[in-house]
C-alpha cells in the first residue's frame, strides 16, 4: 500500500465533506462560521492549486461584509475581533486579494476602540477576552501598505497600551500566592502565545513584565508537574502539559532565549514519551488532542508524535465532523497539510486554538 496516496485520498475526502457541509452554517465567526471556513478554503488554494477554493473563500468574505451588521460581539471566537483578524490575516499571507483591508475593516476598527475606550474588559481569554482582541489590534499594527488615516494607527496603539496595562494588572493578581483568581494552564499558554506576537512599538517595558512574569510561572509548572505519572485517566492533563511546553519553546525560541529553549526541548522530549504509555480510547476521535499534537509537531517535529496525528486524521469519525476552523474540519485539514509537508511556508500554529 502507497501511504503517500492514503493520506492524499484522506485529504481529498475530508475537504469533499467540508464543500458538502460548509453551506449548512450559519454562523460567521472565526472559530465556528464562515470567516474560519474561508481561511480553510484559501489555504487549500495555496496547497491544491484549484482555483474553485479561492471562489468558495471569497464568496464567504462576501456574505461576511453584506451581513456584518448583523455582528452583535467583539470577541475572537464569533464576533468582529476575529473576522477582522482573518482578513488581515488572510491578505498578509498573500491568500487573498485585496488591495486595502482598511476599506473593508474600518467599521470594526471604530466599533472594537469605542469598546476599549467605555469597557473595563475583565476577562483576558483568547476566545472572549483581551488576548483575542489584542490579536486583532497586532495584525491590524502589522499592515504596511494600508492608506488608513494616521489616527487609525494611533488608535490601535492606544487600544494596545490600555490592554497590555490591563493585562499585566491581572496577571500580577493572579499570580499572587493568596489570590483565588490563578490563571489555568491553557489560559498561561494562550497569553503567552498572545504576546509572543506583540510585535508594537508601545509599553514595551509592560510586554516585557509580561513575558517574564509568564515563562518564569511555565517553567515553575513544569518543572513541578512533568515528571510525575500519566494514567489513562490523566490524558487530559498530559495534553495540556505539552501544549504548556510547546508554548514555552515558542517563545523562547522567538526571543532567543538559549536556556528557556533548551529547558522546554526536555519537558517536551519526557511529555511525548508519555503518550506512547497512555491507551487512549480507539473509537473516540479527540479534536483537543488533534490540535495540541500538530502544534507540538510544528515546533518540535517527531515520529512518535506524527504517528498518533496521522492516525487521528484516518478516523473514521473525522467524516462526521462540522465545517469549523476549531473544533471541526479545520482541525483535521490543518493537521494534514502541517503534518505531510516539510516547507509550508505558512505559519498554520495561529490556525489550531485550544480552549
Amino acid at each position: 500500500m502507497n501511504i503517500q496516496n492514503t493520506i492524499d485520498n484522506k485529504l481529498r475526502t475530508i475537504v469533499r465533506i467540508l464543500e458538502e457541509t460548509v453551506k449548512n452554517d450559519d454562523e460567521l465567526g472565526l472559530f465556528n462560521g464562515k470567516a474560519g471556513q474561508s481561511i480553510i478554503f484559501f489555504v487549500l488554494t495555496k496547497f491544491l492549486n484549484k482555483q474553485k477554493y479561492y471562489s468558495l473563500g471569497e464568496t464567504l468574505i462576501e456574505e461576511i461584509c453584506d451581513r456584518s451588521e448583523s455582528i452583535r460581539t467583539v470577541d475572537y471566537a464569533g464576533g468582529l475581533a476575529g473576522i477582522g483578524w482573518a482578513i488581515e490575516w488572510l491578505v498578509q499571507n498573500d491568500l487573498m486579494d485585496v488591495e486595502d483591508t482598511h476599506d473593508i475593516l474600518e467599521s470594526i476598527d471604530k466599533v472594537i476602540y469605542k469598546y476599549i475606550a467605555y469597557t473595563k474588559i475583565e476577562d483576558i481569554s483568547l476566545d472572549k477576552g483581551i488576548c483575542g482582541i489584542l490579536k486583532y489590534l497586532s495584525r491590524r499594527i502589522r499592515n504596511k501598505t494600508s492608506n488608513a488615516h494616521r489616527y487609525t494607527l494611533l488608535g490601535h496603539l492606544e487600544g494596545c497600551l490600555i490592554l497590555t496595562d490591563d493585562l499585566l494588572e491581572f496577571i500580577e493578581l493572579a499570580l499572587e500566592s493568596q489570590s483565588n483568581n490563578k490563571l489555568g494552564i491553557i489560559m498561561l499558554a494562550n497569553t503567552l502565545r498572545t504576546v509572543l506576537d506583540l510585535d508594537i512599538p508601545v509599553n514595551q517595558s509592560t510586554i516585557e513584565k509580561i513575558n517574564k512574569k509568564l515563562i518564569l510561572n511555565i517553567e515553575d509548572v513544569l518543572r513541578n508537574e512533568t515528571p510525575r505519572y500519566y494514567g489513562d485517566e490523566d490524558l487530559d492533563l498530559l495534553l495540556n502539559h505539552s501544549y504548556l511546553a510547546t508554548s514555552y519553546l515558542a517563545a523562547a525560541k522567538k526571543r532567543g532565549l538559549k536556556m528557556h529553549e533548551m529547558r522546554a526541548n526536555e519537558y517536551l522530549k519526557i511529555l511525548i514519551t508519555r503518550f506512547s504509555l497512555i491507551n487512549s480510547n480507539p473509537e473516540e476521535l479527540n479534536l483537543k488532542k488533534l490540535s495540541i499534537l500538530t502544534l507540538v509537531n510544528f515546533y518540535f517535529p517527531n515520529e512518535i508524535i506524527k504517528e498518533i496525528i496521522i492516525k487521528a486524521i484516518n478516523h473514521g469519525q473525522i467524516n462526521n465532523l462540522s465545517a469549523k476552523l476549531h473544533n471541526g474540519l479545520g482541525v483535521a485539514i490543518i493537521a494534514d497539510l502541517s503534518t505531510n509537508n516539510e516547507n509550508l511556508g505558512l505559519d498554520i500554529s495561529e490556525l489550531l486554538f485550544v480552549i
